[in-house]
């Protein structure tokens, strides 16, 4: 009676701790210590992937306007294409538009970091959900063990 609630009460702490790191706040960047620990040792050790999704980058070649290289990483392999869409002559563009595009380019980039932030607490939600899940079956098997040692002996 007291072992099941004892397995009980840390698998409802142990997913309220989960939860809160899931949906953590991605405006807070993930401690260096947390990182090391979790990204680094513990990884490695619940056999999860140290390597992240793909990612596409864009990337103005030459400061020529619309001249664009996209970069896929696919695996250990980048793949560049040059979309070639120089223009023939130079463009002046306004002020206004300008501080647009640098609006929203910082916008974007702000977007960017609060998803790496997103992700990274995810991922370590995972890692820590798996341990969890290594306890709570090391505890139970455990628990049964000392139930039928305890049966035959007693």
């Amino acid at each position: 009676m007291i072992s099941s609630m004892a397995i009980t009460a840390t698998s409802l702490f142990c997913t309220v701790l989960i939860l809160n790191i899931y949906y953590h706040n991605p405006k807070k960047p993930l401690p260096n210590w947390l990182r090391m620990i979790t990204l680094n040792l513990l990884a490695k050790a619940m056999c999860f992937s140290t390597q992240k999704g793909k990612t596409i980058q864009v990337l103005p070649t030459n400061g020529h306007v619309g001249s664009l290289h996209e970069v896929r990483s696919i695996g250990d392999i980048d793949v560049k294409e040059n979309l070639n869409l120089k223009c023939p002559t130079p463009l002046t563009v306004p002020s206004d538009i300008t501080q647009f595009v640098r609006n929203l380019s910082a916008k974007e980039e702000e977007k960017v970091h609060l998803e790496k932030n997103r992700e990274d607490w995810q991922r370590v939600a995972r890692i820590i959900d798996r341990l969890c899940l290594i306890i709570t079956v090391i505890a139970v098997f455990s628990l049964i063990l000392f139930l039928v040692i305890g049966i035959h002996t007693g």
